[in-house]
C-alpha cells in the first residue's frame, strides 16, 4: 500500500481554543510528502492556518496539540513535513517516525515547535515535544529534522536511532531556542553517521534560553564538508 500526498495535501488534526488536537497516525508500506504538503498537528491561535505562514488573528491558543507517528517501509519527504506545532500555552505534541528507509529532502521537514506568530501578536509559552526517528537508514539532504522554540516552553529532546545516518546539502538534526525556554537534547546513535555539503547537526541557544547537550555515539564520523557539531 501507498500514501501520497502532494500540491498542498493534508493530514492534519487542528484546535484553536481550549480544546486539545486530536492524535495523527499514519502507517503503509511506502509514504510521499511532497509539494508543501504536511501531516500534522497543531494549536494554533484563531485564524492562523498553516503554522508556516504569516499568522494575524490574537485569539490565544490553550489546547495541546496531538501527537503524531508514521510508520512506513519508506518515508520520503520531499518538500513537505510531519510536524507538531504550538503558538500558544498548551503544548506541542511528540512526533515520531519508525521506517526502514527515511528521506527529509528538498526542504521538507520533520518537527515538534513552539513558533511565535510571524506578526509579533503572539509568544508561546507552551513546550515543543520530543521527536523520535528510529530507522535502518535516514538521510537528510537540504531537509531538517528539529525540535525548536521561540517562547517561554522548552524545547523537546530529538532522537536519531539509525544503522546510517546521513546530513548533507546544507539539511541539519537540531533543537534550537529562540526564547528564554531552553533548547533540547540532542541524541544521535548510528554505526555511521557522514556530514557532507554544509549538513550539520547542533543544539543553539540564540535567546535567553540555553542550547541543548548533543550526544553522538556512532563508531565512525565521517565530516566531508559538513559543519562541526556543536552545542552553543
Amino acid at each position: 500500500d501507498e500514501i501520497e500526498l502532494r500540491d498542498g495535501g493534508t493530514i492534519e488534526s487542528s484546535t484553536q481554543g481550549s480544546g486539545n488536537g486530536g492524535s495523527v497516525e499514519v502507517s503503509a508500506r511506502t509514504i510521499l510528502v511532497g509539494d508543501n504538503s504536511l501531516i500534522f498537528s497543531s494549536a494554533l491561535v484563531s485564524g492562523s492556518g498553516d503554522a508556516r505562514l504569516a499568522a494575524t488573528a490574537v485569539a490565544p491558543a490553550v489546547g495541546n496539540a496531538g501527537t503524531v507517528r508514521v510508520e512506513a517501509e519508506i518515508l520520503d519527504v520531499a518538500g513537505g513535513g510531519i510536524a507538531s506545532t504550538t503558538q500558544g500555552s498548551g503544548n506541542a505534541g511528540d512526533v515520531t517516525i519508525q521506517a526502514r528507509d527515511v528521506d527529509v529532502r528538498d526542504g521538507g521537514f520533520v518537527s515538534s515547535s513552539a513558533v511565535a506568530c510571524a506578526d509579533g501578536s503572539c509568544v508561546p509559552s507552551g513546550r515543543a515535544g520530543t521527536v523520535t526517528v528510529a530507522a535502518r537508514k535516514v538521510n537528510v539532504d537540504g531537509g531538517s529534522i528539529s525540535s525548536d522554540t521561540q517562547g517561554s516552553g522548552a524545547g523537546g529532546e530529538v532522537t536519531v536511532d539509525a544503522q546510517n545516518v546521513s546530513v548533507s546539502g546544507g539539511g541539519r538534526i537540531s533543537s534550537a531556542s529562540q526564547g528564554s525556554g531552553d533548547a533540547g537534547n540532542l541524541v544521535i546513535r548510528a554505526s555511521t553517521l557522514t556530514l557532507d555539503g554544509g549538513g550539520f547537526i547542533s543544539s543553539e541557544g540564540s535567546g535567553e534560553g540555553d542550547a541543548g547537550s548533543v550526544s553522538v555515539a556512532p563508531p565512525r564520523v565521517g565530516i566531508a564538508s559538513g559543519r562541526p557539531l556543536r552545542s552553543c
